[in-house]
């Protein structure tokens, strides 16, 4: 999961490309993650996923079948902006090229999870230095949001 701060936030897996959207929501006790997240923050938050998520407390998606004119705008409106959050996937291969599984990846013979999570935070890293070095925006998706990442030492140490 990608905050709109550009940061990548959540982790889970590894699991075989073959399972669904619900089992793996299932699998990575999110749901109960964003339960005590929101009772620690003493708010509601949400986060918008793919319309094949379940609607729950924490989880809002776009509506399905028949729509009103204002539900398929909001629908259309926030598949855009959720298609820009899963750009990050594209940051990791292109800054670690190690990571594109076509050309290097080796399941059975690597750590692959971990190769994967280390490169999740250098890229979340590189979003700070970037946002520092620059104009404040780390990468395209704080871009997208007009959204500040965190300084590289509030995300080490904060």
């Amino acid at each position: 999961m990608v905050a709109p701060n550009g940061l990548i936030v959540d982790f889970y897996g590894p699991e075989p490309g073959r399972r669904g959207d619900g089992y793996l929501l299932k699998e990575s006790k999110f749901t109960e993650r964003m339960r005590r997240f929101c009772q620690l923050a003493g708010a509601n938050y949400y986060v918008y996923g793919d319309p094949a998520y379940p609607m729950c407390p924490w989880i809002m998606r776009g509506f399905k079948g028949g729509m009103n004119a204002l539900q398929a705008k909001f629908s259309s409106d926030m598949n855009s902006l959720r298609i820009s959050v899963e750009w990050s996937l594209s940051l990791i291969v292109r800054d670690w090229s190690f990571m594109d599984h076509e050309k290097n990846l080796k399941a059975w013979k690597q750590p692959v999870a971990k190769m994967y999570y280390v490169s999740a935070i250098m890229t979340n890293v590189k979003t700070c230095m970037m946002a520092d070095e620059h104009d404040a925006r780390g990468n395209l998706i704080s871009t997208r949001f007009d959204l500040e990442p965190p300084t590289l030492h509030v995300y080490l140490h904060g």
